[in-house]
């Protein structure tokens, strides 16, 4: 995806913070010219996280993770939320000429939520609207660069 979207990525020697990759855009015409944000990454395979009525996936992120991503930071935070099948085996279909990846994510930022009581985990609610994509990918990036924030 990152190559599909022209952007760099670097992963932490170690996730203290909550972030699981970087991703380095270059070339943007904005205040920022080389955006960078940051991410945690989390899959799943439980259906019963998925509601298509609301069209979301709902997410039990660990408070920790919850907390460190609601921190306001100099570099913009967000979650992605990757559903894909039980069977890793079938994560990836290969042919002669192409390959299909068969999971979707998801992201949503947490910067600036509320503190919750809660001790164990939150239920984040992703969008599906906010497919996590290369075309996605670069208008965070748009953004970032322009604003200095995502929305």
């Amino acid at each position: 995806m990152c190559a599909a979207a022209k952007i760099n990525y670097s992963e932490p020697t170690t996730d203290n913070e909550s972030i699981d990759i970087e991703l380095i855009g270059r070339g943007f015409q904005g205040r920022w010219k080389k955006p960078r944000i940051l991410a945690q990454l989390k899959c799943t395979s439980n259906y019963k996280y998925i509601d298509m009525e609301k069209q979301e996936l709902s997410f039990p992120l660990p408070i920790k993770n919850y907390n460190d991503l609601r921190e306001i930071d100099d570099l913009p935070k967000i979650l992605i939320v990757v559903f894909c099948p039980k069977d890793n085996q079938e994560w990836v279909q290969h042919s002669s000429l192409q390959s299909n990846v068969r999971f979707s994510g998801y992201w949503i930022s947490l910067e600036g939520e509320p503190e919750v009581s809660n001790k164990t985990s939150v239920t984040v609610k992703v969008p599906f609207s906010q497919a996590f994509n290369n075309l996605t990918l670069i208008e965070l990036m748009k953004q970032y660069s322009a604003r200095g924030l995502i929305i």
